[in-house]
């Protein structure tokens, strides 16, 4: 079809196009996308259009249904609505009464479930088109009568009136979907061409920055807007806009993309042990390690204005030493201080067991480094002398059960010098909090994972 086309000319990846074209039956373009399925093919339907819901605030909901039915015939990969959908426009700035009367929504609430649960529904997402100013207590109290569906995601729309800095970063936890921007909110700058005002500008980073891929709706209540030059001019624009605010990602931030608003299962490395892959993964991280080898070189400094032998060796223990990078960071921290260390690298897999003593040849050498296939939580090996120093990464991440401090308790007894001075263990202590976070993601994965029947884990 013709828009679709023009779409393309101006440098657009999709539209977004009326279900109900009754009462507009003047508008040929608009009638070809509700008179037929012929004017694309099922690719380009479900790839290149958003249905939009219309006549809800006069028509009924047989006629909802029926576009519905049309959206599903098409294979259209989301269906667009605004927030008072079957509801009452209730212009109020005071969110309490919103909550107050709650019939209207609950309307709505039901009809939206009816949408989402729908047998051919499963494939596509309902973007609900709300207000970035005032319209977040709304769409809250939406989505909990609809049970957090997360079918039910968010189309942004955002005018020349900005939300709060506390509104924007609840918007910042919620599944914005795509971002709605009217003609009116562009402004000229010095050189005459339409640019976001730095606010603006702004604001759509710190969302885009949380979304998986940012989409951006270009709108007009203007007719003279309504051509390709307009949406040329504005799509290049903002295409410029993600491109400068949000830059191709590097090094950590690239490592952590993977695992933003992921719910992981907690890893029982005593129970299973761990593949290479997950070993890879905890490698990559910039600092810890480099935090480890500072800390080393501490205790190194502090032993060596401590001990009365000048050619002394200290020996460090590593316990769960995986693949070796805790064993090179320990040796890396005896180079720098000029101090002779042996280390103990203790491990009871055994596939790591064989990556270890094949760095214990190739790279470390035998007279630096001793592998012992042992839990850390067992005696210490015939012949094995206790050690100055225990250095491990057993922590793990909130909520997983590595048995730190348990495995430690026990390993201390067996492994470290009993003194004096009593030898040192690193990391020395820690602290493990909770810090309270919005992410309708998140919190939509763990109630899944909770089902009665579900497999376990995250979904």
């Amino acid at each position: 079809c013709f828009r679709c086309r023009a779409a393309r000319t101006a440098g657009l990846d999709f539209v977004v196009a009326p279900l109900d074209t009754e009462n507009d039956a003047d508008d040929a373009a608009a009638s070809m996308y509700a008179a037929s399925d012929l004017v694309l093919g099922a690719a380009e339907w479900s790839r290149l259009v958003v249905g939009v819901l219309g006549g809800t605030r006069s028509g009924s909901a047989e006629n909802t249904r029926r576009q519905l039915d049309w959206a599903s015939h098409l294979s259209l990969r989301a269906v667009a609505t605004r927030l008072d959908f079957l509801g009452e426009d209730d212009d109020s700035d005071d969110d309490d009464d919103v909550l107050l009367e709650p019939g209207p929504l609950e309307e709505a609430a039901r009809l939206m479930s009816e949408i989402i649960h729908r047998p051919r529904a499963a494939s596509w997402q309902l973007w609900v088109r709300c207000r970035a100013a005032d319209d977040w207590a709304r769409w809250n109290a939406l989505r909990s009568l609809c049970d957090y569906h997360p079918a039910l995601v968010v189309l942004l729309d955002v005018s020349t009136e900005l939300p709060s800095l506390d509104v924007a970063r609840r918007w910042r936890g919620e599944p914005v979907k795509a971002i709605s921007l009217d003609a009116s909110v562009f402004a000229e700058n010095d050189a005459g061409f339409a640019v976001l005002p730095k606010r603006h500008q702004s604001f759509l980073a710190s969302i885009f920055a949380v979304m998986d891929a940012p989409q951006v709706v270009l709108t007009s209540s203007s007719s003279e807007d309504d051509d390709d030059t307009f949406l040329a001019v504005h799509a290049r624009y903002v295409r410029h806009l993600v491109a400068t605010r949000l830059p191709p990602l590097e090094g950590r931030e690239a490592l952590e993309k993977p695992y933003r608003d992921f719910l992981q299962t907690p890893l029982q490395p005593l129970a299973d042990d761990l593949e290479s892959q997950t070993y890879e993964v905890f490698e990559q991280d910039p600092v810890k390690y480099a935090r480890y080898q500072e800390a080393v070189e501490r205790f190194l400094r502090d032993w060596q204005s401590s001990s009365n032998e000048d050619d002394a060796v200290v020996r460090v223990a590593v316990l769960g030493a995986g693949r070796g990078p805790l064993v090179t960071r320990v040796l890396a921290a005896g180079d720098a201080t000029n101090t002779r260390v042996f280390v103990c690298a203790v491990e009871k897999n055994a596939n790591a067991l064989r990556t270890l003593r094949a760095l214990r040849a190739t790279r470390w050498g035998a007279d630096r480094v001793e592998v012992i296939a042992a839990d850390a939580r067992s005696a210490r090996p015939a012949g094995c002398a206790p050690c100055d120093c225990l250095v491990s990464e057993l922590l793990g991440s909130f909520g997983d059960n590595e048995l730190s401090p348990e495995c430690l308790v026990a390993a201390e007894k067996e492994w470290l010098v009993a003194g004096p001075p009593r030898g040192a263990m690193i990391p020395a202590k820690y602290s493990s909090f909770a810090q309270p976070i919005a992410a309708a993601r998140l919190w939509n994965d763990a109630r899944r994972a909770n089902v009665p029947g579900a497999p376990p884990g995250p979904p």
